[in-house]
This record gives structure tokens, C-alpha cells and sequence, in this order.
């Protein structure tokens, strides 16, 4: 990217040890920040995974972006374990909280007194009226404008548009949702992003690929590109400097 944005990467492992070292390689690779998802499948206590973040910020001086994801990782980190470590390392400022739950923002945000930046993981709208900076989902892979301009549509105050843009991202969520039994964004996203002129490649091993799917899901991706389409035609007629609804 050229120095054009920061870029994150994911360092996280089951053993603290190697998660050191990936986060360390990381920065001596020239990473501008890290995102960092807690120890996985073995539900580790709060003081488990504090040694575990403690480890990884002292040993690196990046900023290290906590990722609370329960459904994939099998833990989720309380809010006043997150006020915890953003008290004890300077380093730790940031969270993609994706708990599903809206209200876990506010808690966040009040835990901390305001000093971690959350982004949202899900319901944009609903975490940026209750403190969130910004959000991070696959959307941006393969509906990069609609994307932008949702957050941009909020910070300027047009909630209303903005609810109309998420309204649209969440229909096309719910089709792919129900095109995969598991998670499907991640095989759906390599086949879309490539519908949008931006081919990635297949999902690795052993997430099901795309021409896996059959015919069913070239109909159901050709469905959600007429979605996008719809959704990027509205999200023009909302651009910066229009009337405000």
C-alpha cells in the first residue's frame, strides 16, 4: 500500500510464545500495528489472558489492537478485562469488538473512561451512537464505497442515511449467511471481491472454496451482486456534500 494506510497484522497464537514472536517479526517487518485476537479453544481465565496481552505488548512497541470475537475464538474478554489492560500498557488502545453484542461498546467505552478507541465488529450504527470510532467487517473486501460512506454518512450526522446503507449491507449478509451453514463471508468474500475487480484467491484449506459450492452458489453470488450493485447505485446518490434527508 505504499504507506496510503496503516497496516495491521494478525499475530495471534495459542501459545503465548509464538505469538511473540510473530508480533515481533511483524514490527521488524514493518507493520504499523498489530490485532490480536486472545487465546483460543481453552477458554483461558481473565489473568490467563492478560499475561498473554502483557507478554506481546512489552515485547514490541507497535499498538496492539484487541480482538474479541467469541464465536470463533471461544472466549470472550469482559469489559473490565479490557479496562484492565488498557490501564496497564500504553500500547493497547484499540479493540475490533465483535461479541455481538451492541451494548458490550458502551461498557467498553465507560470501563475505560473514554481511552479505547472501539470499532465494531457488527451494527455500525447502533455502536457509533453508543461510542464506537469505527468498524471493522468484511464489506470493505468487496463493497469498499458503501463501506466508507456509512461511517462517513454518521460522522456527519445523517443517521438516518446511514441506517439505509447498513439496512442494505445486512440483506446481503443475511443471503450469504444462508448460502454457507458455518462462516460463510470468508469463502463468499474471495468469490465477491473477485466480482468487484479485486481477485484474492481462494479461502485456504479447509474452509470450503467457492467452486465447492456448486451451482447453487454461482446463483446465490450472482444474487448478491445485483445486491451490491443496487446498494453502490444508492450509496452514490448519499455522496458527501448532498442534501442532507
Amino acid at each position: 500500500v505504499d504507506g496510503r494506510m496503516d497496516v495491521l497484522v494478525g499475530t495471534m497464537n495459542a501459545y503465548t510464545p509464538n505469538a511473540v514472536r510473530y508480533s515481533r517479526e511483524a514490527e521488524e517487518l514493518g507493520a504499523d500495528g498489530l490485532m490480536i485476537i486472545p487465546p483460543y479453544y481453552y477458554a483461558p481465565t481473565d489473568d490467563e489472558i492478560f499475561s498473554y496481552y502483557r507478554a506481546i505488548a512489552e515485547a514490541v512497541s507497535l499498538p496492539v489492537m484487541l480482538y474479541n470475537n467469541p464465536v470463533t475464538s471461544n472466549v470472550d474478554m469482559s469489559a473490565k478485562l479490557v479496562g484492565r489492560l488498557t490501564r496497564a500498557f500504553e500500547n493497547i488502545r484499540y479493540i475490533k469488538e465483535a461479541s455481538m453484542d451492541v451494548g458490550r461498546v458502551f461498557d467498553i467505552v465507560e470501563e475505560t473512561s473514554g481511552v479505547m478507541n472501539v470499532f465494531a465488529g457488527e451494527r455500525p450504527v447502533e455502536s457509533f451512537l453508543l461510542g464506537a470510532v469505527g468498524y471493522v467487517n468484511p464489506f470493505g473486501n468487496y463493497l469498499p464505497y458503501s463501506s466508507t460512506l456509512l461511517w462517513d454518512l454518521l460522522t456527519a450526522g445523517r443517521i438516518d442515511e446511514a441506517k439505509q446503507i447498513q439496512k442494505g449491507l445486512d440483506a446481503i449478509n443475511e443471503v450469504i449467511a444462508e448460502g454457507h451453514p458455518t462462516y460463510g463471508h470468508q469463502c463468499y468474500s474471495k468469490a465477491l471481491a473477485e466480482a468487484a475487480g479485486y481477485p484474492v484467491g481462494d479461502v485456504r484449506p479447509p474452509l470450503t472454496r467457492f467452486d465447492q459450492l456448486g451451482q447453487e452458489g454461482v446463483e446465490r453470488r450472482e444474487q448478491i451482486v445485483a445486491m451490491m450493485q443496487e446498494l453502490e447505485t444508492l450509496a452514490e446518490r448519499m455522496q458527501p456534500g448532498a442534501r442532507t434527508g
